[in-house]
């Protein structure tokens, strides 16, 4: 039988979305934010994990919507390793979409954009992944 999917998505995709952040955002509170999402984490499902990720990022990052979507697309550009040589790379940024779609309702131009960058970014990623 296959390995879940979910158990490909573990705690590690929180720590390297904190990693990231924390290259582009210093003061982020990269280990508040991965102990955030370890309550619990390892009884969900892949989706909400995705969603468990996000609501973190809602409760460690600026509560402004645009600087908060700042310093997310910023990091789309981080050093740390995420993982683009499998599978699981198209997934390491659901939780930056899942984020933007759930807080950013009021502020649409903000929001498309960020949703445009964050598609070009998992379209490399699908690319890479599916051309191998």
């Amino acid at each position: 039988m296959a390995e879940l999917l979910k158990n490909k998505y573990q705690i590690d995709v929180a720590e390297k979305i904190s990693k990231m952040i924390c290259e582009v955002h210093p003061t982020f509170d990269s280990e508040g934010f991965v102990e955030h999402v370890q309550q619990g984490y390892d009884q969900l499902e892949l989706m909400a994990r995705g969603r468990k990720i996000a609501a973190a990022l809602k409760v460690f990052l600026p509560d402004d919507f645009k600087p908060a979507v700042a310093i997310l697309l910023a990091s789309l550009d981080s050093h740390v390793e995420h993982g683009d040589k499998n599978s699981m790379a198209s997934f390491m940024f659901m939780p930056h979409t899942i984020y933007v779609t759930e807080n950013g309702l009021d502020d649409f131009d903000t929001s498309m954009q960020a949703h445009y960058q964050l598609t070009q970014k998992l379209g490399g990623f699908l690319h890479f992944s599916l051309s191998r």
